[in-house]
This record gives C-alpha cells, structure tokens and sequence, in this order.
C-alpha cells in the first residue's frame, strides 16, 4: 500500500483568495457530531460516504457503502465507531475503506481495494460546507510534487534501490507474465506489476539502473522510484520518474489495524513533504485568515448549536 500527500487549501469563490486552513479540530468536531441522519446524507456517484476518527491522533478512516453485510450496517444507522474499531482491532480487511492522516495545509491518504480516494474527499468536504449553510467557500486538493528529470536523477553518483511500476498495458507486463506462464489478454484482473532493485549493503547498482531507464524512459505507462544520491550527501533521496511526480511512499503493514500508527510514523520523518508543502503554498499564494466563518466549527460548541436548528429528526 502507498500513503500518496496533498496540499490542501479553502479558496474564497468571491475574491479568488486561496485561504490556509488547518481541517483537524473541524473534521474531529464532524466526527463527533450526533446527528446519524444529517451525517447520512453524504454520497459521491451514489455510494454514501462516512468519516471516522480512527484511534491514532490525526488520522481518520474514510469509508463508502458497498453491496456487503457490514455496509448494509451503516445503511441502517446502526454501525458505531466502536462497532468499526472492533472490526479493525479484530484484524479483519474492511477493504473499502481510506485512511487519513492531517497536518496543517496538508495530508496523507492510504486507499485499500476499492475504497474511496481524494477527489471523493474533497467532495465530502464540500458537500459538509454547503450543509452548514458555507457556500462561499471551496475546499481545494492537489498533489504534492516531486517530479524529477531522468538526466538528473541519473547525474548522480550512487543510486540505491530501485522499483519499477509497469501497468498491466506496457508489453513488459506481457513479457514478465510469459515467463510464468500466464496470459494477460483475456484476464482483466492484474492493475500492474512491480519489481525492486535491491542492492548489496553499501553496494551502488546505477549501471543496471541506468539501463533501466533507458528501456522505460517516456512510457507513459511505467513508474520508476529510484534512490539516489551524490557521494557527498549523507543519506539517500527518493526520485520518482514518470506518471505525475506525485510525492508518495510506501506503507507496510500486517493488518490493517496498524495502518494509522505506521502512517504517522512514516509521515514524521519524510523531511520531503514539508519542502513540497511550501512550494505549493508559494505557487497557488496561500495566505493565513482566522477570521473565515468555516473557522467556527473549529469549536464544539457550534455543532451544537447546529443540531438546535436542524430540520431533521434529532438523532434518528
């Protein structure tokens, strides 16, 4: 599984204003809110959407209704977060399901099969705007950048290990698969194919790298994640060449109950997020205002006041 990091940012459709906001307390406050009907309500291509909070600090678990017994559960308002909790901590696969980790202006996502990814999230979160009578207001996603040229990526003196991504429609896919004897032609089931470059301990494999690359360079349809780094630099530096130069890693986990804790962990460290945050910051020109009015719900006190003037049953 790959954490994959955006920006985020709220854009004023009036002035055009691209606003930093920081979403914790707010979708915390969301999560909280008990108002089953009114947190029923949030569909993105006709599959309802429902946001918890997971049991690790900052991270949420974002899910969408399926055609399961365990959805059916949500459909009928009866799924607690205590009910998903047990599941998780019981090592069982929700599969549908995405985890969320927030930091200030930016986050992380993992999606396991099927589940829904960030254009459903921003959606959810437009949608609980609109919901609160906010409808001046836009919340805004991108992908956090790290794209990289292949002549500099292979400029450098040492390069390390080494993966490559190939969509089942690359011809590679089909050779690799032959091998093996299975054919892809008719069986629409395989997405792609990854192999890992592993070098000896303290071992530089660029020239086989580099020949690599130069079978890969340009297809549209190949990823390369490539480690590397001049002789002077103390540690190892992440490249990613081809498809968008999304800033990604990997997450490895042994049941899905430790996918919050491993992703904190892994963000913490990925000194990379925070140098791409800024330049996006920089780019789009995000600017501070405490004073927009979505602010509010940063206390608990306003949801409150909200479930007083709903319409809707209280507590269906």
């Amino acid at each position: 599984m790959k954490i994959r990091y955006f920006g985020h940012y709220l854009k004023d459709k009036s002035s055009g204003a691209c606003i930093s906001f920081d979403m914790r307390n707010f979708l915390v406050n969301f999560t909280k809110f008990d108002h089953k009907q009114f947190k029923s309500n949030f569909s993105y291509q006709g599959e309802n959407l429902y946001l918890f909070e997971s049991d690790h600090q900052d991270v949420f678990i974002f899910v969408e209704t399926r055609n399961t017994d365990f959805f059916k559960q949500i459909d009928k308002k009866s799924l607690t977060l205590s009910d998903l909790r047990n599941m998780i901590s019981g090592q069982s696969e929700l599969g549908y399901a995405s985890y969320i980790i927030f930091r200030k202006d930016c986050f992380g996502i993992c999606s396991t099969f099927m589940a829904p990814g960030p254009t459903a999230f921003c959606d959810f979160v437009n949608h609980i705007f609109k919901s609160l009578g906010i409808t001046n207001l836009d919340f805004r996603v991108e992908p956090l950048i790290q794209a990289a040229k292949v002549e500099d990526v292979m400029s450098l003196s040492v390069v390390g290990r080494t993966s490559l991504e190939i969509s089942r429609s690359n011809s590679i896919a089909q050779d690799i698969c032959n091998v093996f004897g299975a054919d892809l032609s008719n069986d629409l089931s395989l997405d792609s194919i990854e192999i890992t470059f592993k070098p000896r301990k303290k071992a530089n494999i660029k020239p086989i790298v580099s020949k690599v690359v130069e079978s890969v360079d340009g297809s549209p349809d190949a990823v390369l994640k490539v480690r590397a780094k001049n002789f002077v630099s103390a540690t190892l530096t992440d490249f990613y060449l081809g498809e968008n130069g999304q800033l990604v890693e990997d997450v490895n986990y042994r049941v899905e109950s430790d996918i919050p804790k491993i992703m904190a962990a892994v963000m913490s460290v990925n000194q990379n997020v925070a140098i791409k945050l800024d330049e996006l910051r920089a780019n789009a020109k995000v600017k501070e205002d405490n004073n927009i009015v979505v602010a509010a719900y940063n206390d608990e006190s306003a949801w409150n006041s909200l479930l007083a003037t709903l319409s809707l049953p209280a507590k269906a």
